[in-house]
């Protein structure tokens, strides 16, 4: 009978058997990263074009903001940020509407396109830190183009001046226009043609016919220094003057008379 022979068991300090081996996760080197929420911004805004080149952006007004980051970018492309503007919230601020800000913008404007708007409100602290708020909703409109004066018409009359005539023209106002601009070109029977003289024609001289705005310009020797002589042909020409001086003289209404 053969006796068993009983081997002593070896345990290696360190290991275990593989079923009972267990790997730990690798410990996390560094802080998490935390992101900080913005405060609330502006959670209102609409913009729109009073006249060429110009917009004007009015939005809600956010509390304790020390002042107002505009953002602005054509034709819906973000990419090409062509604006970053602080304004003052004491310049913002509306006084005629309490709760609401505005800010005209007239910095590099093109005609036909169509540019949109965000705001950020501005948070100083005593450090002199700036905080930018969470971006208002995205507001978008298109320049408006120069109009030319419409419905303009003449009427002659005899002027003071013996067997001189007197002309008043007039058209119907265009919104936001500061002034308009005369020119005019006169033919001689005889021969030959002839400009007049150019002229601004201030607001001042707006009249109301038949219930509407209208300008009445009256053309003789006292105000624009020349006479109108019957038997001449007249062509008169006007442009909308912007506020700025801005005026594009090839938009323009036009009509010809025989006196």
């Amino acid at each position: 009978m053969n006796a068993k022979v009983l081997m002593p068991l070896v345990l290696v300090a360190g290991t275990a058997p593989a079923a009972a081996q267990t790997r730990l996760p690798k410990p996390v080197i560094g802080t998490p990263t935390v992101v900080a929420t913005r405060p609330p911004g502006p959670s209102w805004i609409t913009v729109g074009s009073d006249y060429p080149t110009n917009f004007v952006i009015k939005w809600t007004v956010v509390p304790s903001a020390s002042s107002y980051r505009i953002l602005r970018w054509p034709n819906g492309d973000t990419r090409y940020l062509q604006l970053r503007k602080d304004v003052p919230a004491t310049t913002a601020n509306s006084t005629t509407e309490p709760g609401y800000a505005t800010y005209s913008d007239n910095i590099g404007i093109l005609l036909n396109t169509t540019y949109s708007y965000q705001i950020e409100a501005v948070f100083l602290d005593i450090t002199g830190t700036k905080t930018y708020s969470a971006k208002s909703p995205v507001a978008s409109a298109m320049s408006v183009p120069y109009l030319a004066p419409a419905n303009l018409y003449y009427t002659a009359t005899n002027s003071v001046e013996p067997g001189l005539v007197r002309v008043n023209l007039t058209w119907d106002a265009v919104p936001a226009a500061a002034s308009y601009h005369f020119t005019g070109t006169y033919t001689d029977p005889r021969g030959g043609s002839y400009d007049l003289r150019p002229d601004n024609v201030a607001p001042t001289l707006l009249v109301i016919i038949d219930g509407a705005q209208k300008f009445r310009y009256p053309t003789n020797g006292t105000l624009l220094r020349y006479h109108l002589y019957p038997g001449n042909t007249y062509t008169f020409c006007l442009s909308t003057i912007y506020p700025g001086g801005i005026r594009d003289e090839t938009v323009k209404k036009c009509l010809t008379a025989t006196l």
